[in-house]
């Protein structure tokens, strides 16, 4: 079985190497799952790609046509704030279990969450990264980035064929007890910081990994912004408010506050002072808001600002919020350099060692102790011992085991003892 989901794509050999390095390349600089790189340079067509997801990662799959028939009325025992925080879309529910459409498997403990909070058996269905935002788009009325819509567009002219294989629903073990008390069941489902905690370990990028804390985020804030800074600018990459999607496509670079809050640890107090911030966001210039940084590895990736705090505390919580997201963007991040390093560091240690280490003393043990040895032995024992003087053989005589010296002594002890004597 290949170890990657790339592996497999080469091993079914639906695919050349060469261009599964390329969409690689496409994921690693904008984001998204492998699926969605090869369907936009159409290297695959949907139905391939869905038979290697199925296989590689053992789940049932879904086409577009299951997606289009979904019932609407699924949304009242799997809510938007379900879908957004776990990057889940409800499919159908069967008996006591219910069909989530994934694009990447989840973790186990994200479906032992859900099952506790739904009272029903979750099974992930895997699906390209694009049927995802369609069924958030039909459920939930939530527009896909502009990336998707695209995409959508062009697979809609392609032709959908019907998955080809199911997979024996995994019975989950039944949550204690004690751990599924109705009480307990409210706390957990409204506290915004647990949901991020669990969701977050399966987000694989970290445009997902913000998706998620934007939704978390507006539990407690009127409208939420991402800023990202690169190249000493922040610019704006969208935001909520409510369970609306906002957008916020302006370069900031004149507002000092922000400045000042990217050089912060904790949550900034900002002030609306700009006359874009009340017209793109439609917000008084009176609105209180906070502004906090997001960081991997010490390094400043953005900020998220919260307008119109719901209680006077909240600082503490976008904190919170924010903490956990910066723990996971060093894990995201790190990837990269990671393999970096594995690549590129082992390979001069080994031919350092190879090359500086071993050869000499090889050289050292083959020049100065085993080709005498080899030499006198197997070519000329009797004239090289005739040549040289009393003063050498002695001394590798002691430094040397009684193995290999007693032969050559035994043969030519008549010839060669008397000279020196004399």
């Amino acid at each position: 079985m290949a170890d990657t989901l790339a592996e497999a794509f080469v091993s079914s050999g639906l695919i050349e190497r060469e261009d599964i390095l390329d969409a690689l390349g496409v994921q690693r600089s904008r984001g998204g799952t492998l699926d969605t790189a090869l369907l936009e340079a159409d290297l695959l067509n949907e139905r391939d790609i869905l038979d290697v997801l199925e296989q590689h990662y053992k789940l049932e799959s879904a086409n577009r046509g299951q997606i289009e028939r979904v019932d609407m009325g699924i949304v009242e025992t799997f809510p938007r704030h379900y879908a957004e925080t776990y990057r889940m879309a409800p499919l159908r529910i069967s008996g006591n279990s219910i069909r989530l459409l994934v694009a990447t498997p989840p973790h186990p403990r994200v479906l032992e969450r859900i099952q506790k909070r739904i009272k029903l058996q979750p099974v992930a269905v895997v699906a390209v990264e694009a049927r995802l935002h369609d069924a958030m788009r039909r459920l939930y009325s939530k527009e896909p980035p502009p990336r998707f819509a695209t995409l959508l567009e062009s697979l809609a002219q392609r032709p959908d064929t019907p998955p080809k294989t199911t997979f024996p629903v995994p019975e989950l073990a039944s949550p204690p007890e004690e751990l599924a008390t109705p009480q307990e069941e409210l706390v957990t489902s409204s506290s915004p910081l647990s949901s991020l905690e669990e969701a977050s370990t399966a987000a694989t990028t970290p445009a997902v990994l913000i998706e998620q804390l934007l939704g978390a985020c507006s539990e407690y804030f009127q409208t939420v912004v991402h800023l990202s800074y690169e190249d000493g600018t922040l610019s704006g990459q969208g935001g909520r408010r409510g369970t609306q999607e906002i957008a916020y496509p302006l370069i900031v670079d004149d507002w000092p506050e922000l400045l000042v809050a990217m050089q912060q640890e904790e949550a900034h107090e900002l002030k609306l002072v700009h006359t874009h911030s009340e017209h793109v966001l439609d917000l008084p210039t009176s609105t209180p808001a906070l502004a906090i940084a997001l960081r991997a590895h010490q390094k400043i990736e953005g900020l998220i600002l919260g307008f119109g705090p719901d209680a006077h505390n909240q600082s503490q919580r976008l904190q919170e919020l924010v903490a956990v997201v910066n723990q996971r963007l060093d894990q995201l991040i790190s990837e990269p350099e990671e393999e970096k390093a594995q690549e590129t560091l082992p390979e001069p240690e080994e031919e350092k060692a190879q090359e500086t280490l071993p050869e000499p003393e090889e050289e050292k043990a083959q020049e100065t102790l085993p080709e005498p040895e080899e030499e006198q032995a197997q070519e000329t024992l009797p004239e090289p011992e005739e040549e040289q003087t009393p003063e050498t053989l002695p001394e590798p005589e002691e430094e040397q085991t009684p193995e290999t010296l007693p032969e050559p002594e035994e043969e030519q002890t008549p010839e060669t003892l008397p000279e020196p004597e004399e």
